[in-house]
């Protein structure tokens, strides 16, 4: 395991406890609520997991990086009127129908390679067929958050470490300013597209 994918499973708790976060409060959108289920459920999907241990968590670190991302730009949106709230929402539905399928995808793929009565049979036939099929969904996840124009995918998970555990010791001054920048303007853009 690569260092930078050890930062990735790390922050993964942190990014969970805060979509969990999201999820409770009384004026979250309901499509990114749903995303932050998506999220939880293909977490714990992964967790039970027996075969792929060593790249799932990376799907699953993949999903809740994408729909953290999403929360923070939403966590910033004044939607106590119920009104705005289900406009917003209905808005964020239309723009991510894609990234909705995927995560839905996703975590019937995981469902399926949990199945207890074929799991065995399951990974002896298709073992290297289903991490092809994970890496393609590590690809998708990404790509289906692109009509909310993120960062580009090489900083998304830069990105959502400085949002999570802020700039870290080791940023030079110049880069953890770049950095910030590129977050605020990915968050002034889905602002933007309202």
């Amino acid at each position: 395991m690569t260092h930078t994918n050890a930062k990735i499973i790390d922050i993964t708790p942190k990014i969970r406890e805060k979509l969990q976060e999201y999820q409770d409060r009384p004026d979250a959108l309901a499509y990114v609520q749903e995303l932050c289920t998506f999220a939880a459920r293909t977490d714990t999907a992964v967790k039970a997991s027996v075969y792929h241990r060593d790249i799932l968590p990376r799907l699953v670190a993949r999903v809740c990086e994408v729909v953290y991302l999403l929360v923070c730009a939403c966590s910033v949106i004044d939607c106590r009127n119920p009104e705005q709230r289900v406009f917003h929402s209905n808005y964020m539905k239309n723009v991510g129908e894609e990234l909705t399928r995927v995560l839905k995808e996703v975590e019937s793929f995981i469902l399926t390679l949990n199945g207890t009565t074929t799991r065995m049979i399951r990974y002896n036939l298709y073992g290297q067929y289903d991490r092809a099929t994970i890496q393609t969904y590590m690809a998708s996840v990404y790509q289906a958050l692109s009509p909310f124009n993120p960062p580009a995918e090489s900083e998304i998970t830069n990105s959502v470490q400085k949002l999570i555990v802020g700039p870290g010791t080791g940023d030079s001054s110049a880069q953890s300013t770049s950095l910030q920048l590129d977050i605020v303007q990915y968050l002034g853009r889905i602002l933007g597209m309202w």
